[in-house]
């Protein structure tokens, strides 16, 4: 009898180079938004699909089973005392409020450090065709090593107004930018992006899809409302998921 013989590391289920997610359909539809960020009145894009469907539905799976146990949930309701303590009329003041799950991608000995770079998570965001992607879109150079974090919303969650304005960093300052590569199971039906123009909350954006690519130029006031099932689906199987790059101009 032959012995059998070990299997050895499971290799990664996110391809190493960003572009290899991309259909050629996809890889077409970034290269026409080349600049759509460069100015500073344009804060958001979506390109919405354009990932091979095979890596969308094993990346999918992967960040279900190996990856959700080991997130972090933020549960940041509205303080009562923003009513309460308020001794005039109109003088409402609302703090960053949500509810989702995270990893910040930021220290090795961290588990969900770990199963990202197992998973290939990192070296996706981290790989010079994702950087290219993003330098096209905002038409300036980025620096190479963009900050990495993993979102999930479930049934329900959500993130209040804010605008991610990090006066006190200094190369974050004067603005930087952020991809999320979006990736939604079966069972979400609804989430929006709400955010400025103008001064005022007006522009809508579905972002639950099958994969998809969503830009910010921040900062500017935006929110995210509450993660809505598909209609007959199971609430506790609705999650969408956002893995981020965060790039600060060079």
């Amino acid at each position: 009898m032959v012995a059998a013989l070990p299997l050895g590391p499971v290799p990664p289920v996110f391809p190493a180079d960003f572009a290899e997610l991309l259909t050629p359909a996809g890889a077409r539809r970034l290269r026409r938004l080349a600049g759509a960020l460069a100015a500073d009145t344009t804060p958001f894009l979506s390109a919405r699909g354009g990932f091979d469907p095979g890596l969308v539905r094993r990346g999918l799976a992967a960040l279900e089973r190996d990856l959700r146990p080991l997130l972090r949930p933020i549960d940041v309701p509205i303080p009562p005392e923003t009513i309460w303590n308020q001794t005039r009329s109109f003088q409402e003041r609302l703090p960053k409020a949500a509810r989702l799950a995270t990893a910040y991608l930021e220290r090795r000995a961290d588990p969900a450090f770990r199963a990202a770079e197992a998973l290939g998570i990192l070296a996706m965001l981290r790989s010079s065709s994702l950087r290219r992607v993003a330098e096209a879109l905002v038409g300036r150079r980025l620096k190479p090593r963009p900050g990495c974090q993993v979102l999930c919303y479930g049934a329900g969650d959500y993130m209040g107004p804010h605008h991610d304005h990090h006066p006190d960093i200094d190369d974050a300052r004067d603005g930087y930018l952020d991809l999320h590569l979006v990736f939604s199971t079966p069972a979400a039906g609804r989430q929006m992006l709400i955010h400025a123009r103008n001064g005022h909350l007006t522009e809508t954006v579905e972002l639950v899809g099958p994969g998809s690519l969503n830009a910010y130029r921040l900062p500017f006031w935006h929110q995210v409302t509450p993660l809505q099932p598909r209609r007959g689906a199971d609430p506790a199987a609705a999650r969408r998921w956002v893995l981020l790059a965060s790039f600060r101009f060079a």
